[in-house]
């Protein structure tokens, strides 16, 4: 497979952005966090996972959350900056919106609220609340980034990415090392965004809302997810009118955009009737 070519921008509203594909069909893809600079390479690699091998049918835009955010700006705001964005970038429409873990939360807010602007939703890994222990292990997460020490950062991760025991252990590790070796630029309110994105996780539960999502939806989560549990993800499902929850097996919240299975069962809803 080729090298993904990647152009980065910014939509309205200071949405960072990093676009690949040449195919004619749209789909935004909100990424996740917390963490608000432009995607980059790897990122949009583990994002799209088999959809790689579509970019001739689909242009993916993965998109992360507007750079300077106010005081109380939560999930709810952040949706709606992302529906102006592709009313204004997008008059004919898009194909579909994606949500990945935290981009998840915001693209349900989208389908809730603005019903009839995107016709699919495709949610990954995600559910209408986060577990307490990731909400915790995100905070510090975003702590340890915005005071500039990556590998601790990245060693967070690791505490929702596997499951307790040696795996883990080895995993943070090598978290903890690649991380020290990341070493993007980052935009100057970007240590004030990330601590309020992880408090907007924290405080995120769309579940009295996801009554109101009209477009058709496809859930696709992990059955050892640590960070969005199989109960959340099931009574996330049950609360959406017309959805299609999927579970791969043995697989936790990094596993499922690299199961074997992900890319046909989203390209299948995306080009179904």
């Amino acid at each position: 497979m080729a090298r993904l070519e990647i152009e980065t921008g910014y939509f309205p509203g200071r949405i960072p952005y990093a676009r690949t594909g040449t195919g004619p069909k749209n789909v935004v893809y909100l990424t996740g966090g917390p963490g608000n600079e432009t995607p980059h390479g790897m990122e949009v690699s583990l994002c799209l996972g088999g959809l790689k091998a579509s970019t001739d049918q689909y242009t993916f835009w993965i998109t992360s959350r507007k750079n300077g955010q106010p005081e109380n700006y939560g999930t709810r705001e952040m949706a709606a900056d992302t529906a102006a964005a592709i009313k204004e970038v997008f008059p004919q429409g898009i194909d579909a919106v994606m949500g990945l873990s935290y981009g998840g939360l915001i693209a349900q807010y989208v389908a809730a609220d603005f019903p009839g602007l995107v016709p699919k939703y495709v949610f990954v890994a995600t559910a209408h609340r986060c577990s307490a222990e990731v909400a915790a292990a995100d905070m510090r997460f975003a702590e340890y980034l915005a005071a500039g020490k990556n590998g601790r950062a990245f060693g967070e991760v690791a505490t929702y990415i596997a499951p307790p025991g040696l795996r883990r252990f080895f995993l943070r590790g090598l978290m903890i090392l690649a991380g020290a070796f990341v070493r993007g630029e980052r935009h100057p309110d970007y240590q004030t965004d990330v601590i309020r994105e992880a408090k907007m996780e924290a405080s995120h539960d769309s579940m009295v809302d996801l009554g109101r999502v009209q477009d058709q939806v496809l859930m696709i989560g992990g059955d050892r997810d640590l960070a969005f549990p199989k109960d959340l993800q099931q009574k996330t499902a049950s609360a959406i009118p017309n959805v299609r929850l999927v579970f791969y097996e043995r697989r936790g919240h990094g596993g499922v955009t690299n199961n074997k299975r992900f890319a046909s069962d989203v390209l299948s809803f995306l080009d179904s009737v």
